[in-house]
């Protein structure tokens, strides 16, 4: 089924879904009935029901599945948010917490029972968000099937284009698992012919998406490359450092017992006990920042190292991901 499709049927406000199921014809006989109603009602006050339908897509609620197997009856909930629009007063009478009329918030709940409205209608009106005089504000249920991967921790050090993942095939590229079955419903109602000609187009969107996906490859792989020609760069400047080290101790070795033989004679030679002491501090002082200039670079090691095994790590899954995903797109219609 084509996503473009079912984006369209998701995104009308102003038809129930149930409708939608019913046929094709029934779907434009009740859109354009309900456009009529909208249009004669435009300049009738703003009620607590009505809020739910007009206000910021507030109507995009997810069905659940006692709604998909049992349609509900229109004729019910039209007839109960009528009920409302025939009082005037509304913006003259005392808001409750939550910013509705406290009689008409009784009355509608009276009106609205439970076997006339769809389950989803109750949760949306749990999650939503009364403000005065902003009417509803909703959040669609939809939304909360749309998972997000939490990326990892990165060092400060670690600033790769692919630290988290690849953006078509990583961690945060996961399914939606809402789509299929909307699709389910929806092919439904579409002939043989237009199923076709939807799969046709799919096929293309998604020989293009695996050249997108190709050509992540590619820059993934570079990417490696350079973090690792980087490592190897940092290998050879730890191998200078630990043999400056090496020679810094040395003479460090050297000059501590040039001055232990020179000490037992201070007396007869103070000058050239002076000077070996002078030389001991600067060999000392040499020593201590060679070592620091080894740790450093020891430690920019440790931090490339963990970064290029992460790489790989990370390149290893998206590998895999991207042939599933390659795999689903070269055959969108299984």
């Amino acid at each position: 089924m084509s996503i473009a499709f079912l984006a369209n049927l998701a995104d009308d406000d102003l038809v129930d879904k149930n409708t939608i199921r019913s046929s094709p014809t029934t779907y434009r006989t009740a859109l354009t009935n309900q456009t009529e109603k909208r249009k004669s009602s435009s300049s009738a006050p703003v009620n607590t029901v009505d809020a739910f339908k007009d206000v910021k897509g507030a109507s995009r609620v997810v069905e659940s599945d006692s709604v998909r197997q049992a349609p509900v009856d229109a004729g019910k909930i039209d007839s109960s948010f009528d009920h409302d629009s025939a009082h005037p007063s509304f913006r003259n009478t005392k808001l409750n917490g939550h910013g509705i009329p406290i009689d008409k918030a009784e009355s509608t709940r009276s009106s609205l029972a439970p076997t006339e409205l769809p389950a989803s209608f109750h949760t949306a009106l749990e999650d939503s968000t009364i403000r005065p005089g902003h009417g509803v504000e909703t959040e669609s249920i939809r939304s909360e099937s749309i998972r997000t991967g939490t990326p990892p921790h990165i060092p400060p050090s670690a600033v790769g284009t692919f630290a988290t993942g690849a953006a078509t095939s990583g961690p945060q590229a996961l399914p939606d698992s809402d789509l299929r079955s909307r699709a389910t419903i929806a092919e439904s109602n579409v002939g043989s012919k237009i199923l076709r000609r939807l799969t046709k187009r799919e096929a293309k969107d998604g020989k293009r998406m695996s050249r997108i996906l190709q050509n992540e490859a590619v820059t993934e792989q570079r990417t490696l490359d350079l973090a690792i020609k980087e490592l190897e760069r940092l290998q050879k400047v730890q191998r200078k450092a630990a043999a400056a080290e090496a020679e810094a101790l040395s003479t460090h070795t050297k000059a501590s017992r040039q001055e232990n033989k020179l000490s037992q004679t201070y007396f007869s030679a103070k000058t050239r006990w002076e000077q070996a002491t002078a030389y001991l501090e600067s060999c000392t002082v040499a020593l201590e920042k060679s070592r620091e200039h080894a740790r450093r670079q020891t430690e920019l090691l440790r931090e490339k190292t963990a970064e290029v095994d992460r790489l790989r790590a990370q390149k290893a899954t998206d590998d895999r991901e991207r042939q599933v995903k390659l795999a689903a797109l070269s055959n969108p219609g299984r």
